[in-house]
């Protein structure tokens, strides 16, 4: 079935769930072409932000977010997935950006703690991509571009990563 362009802008304010009226959470979800998938899922925070854009074709993409926490997931082509999850520890924010486009490409990215930014990029087919940034202040930009190329990167605290691989 398809459906076209299908923005989806929603501005969530947590009073009805007893949150403070400056609790804020923003949504927003904007698909283009045929049989994507998309979920944000948002909890426990003020000022949570979210955007996933998709264009192409089945597509899949999911953003969950804990505390104060801001993601951007842009994906453009065929058969790409992508899983972006952030948990803002108390006092701390999460950021998180990941663009991913060409065909049958995967990424996760999960941050844990306090302080933590990530800017991914991946671009190609059938690459793969995943990064874990766990405790605090860590920070990555991660480039990945070619064919059948893997990205793994672990961080647990006060880190700073800048990876470019270039492949086929």
């Amino acid at each position: 079935m398809k459906f076209g362009a299908i923005p989806i802008s929603l501005l969530l304010l947590g009073i009805a769930n007893g949150a403070a009226a400056e609790d804020v959470r923003f949504v927003d979800i904007t698909q283009v072409g045929a049989n994507h998938s998309g979920d944000i899922n948002q909890a426990d925070g003020a000022d949570a932000r979210a955007s996933l854009v998709q264009l192409g074709e089945s597509n899949g993409a999911e953003i969950e977010q804990a505390g104060d926490a801001e993601a951007v997931l842009l994906q453009s082509g065929h058969g790409n997935a992508a899983l972006l999850r952030q948990q803002a520890r108390s006092g701390g924010s999460a950021e998180a950006w990941l663009y991913q486009t060409g065909n049958q490409n995967n990424a996760a990215l999960t941050q844990d703690g306090a302080g933590n930014r990530a800017l991914a990029t991946q671009v190609g087919e059938a690459n793969l991509l995943e990064l874990t940034q766990v405790s605090d202040d860590n920070a990555a930009v991660l480039l990945q571009e070619g064919v059948g190329l893997a990205l793994l990167v672990t961080q647990t605290g006060g880190s700073n990563i800048t990876i470019t691989q270039r492949g086929p």
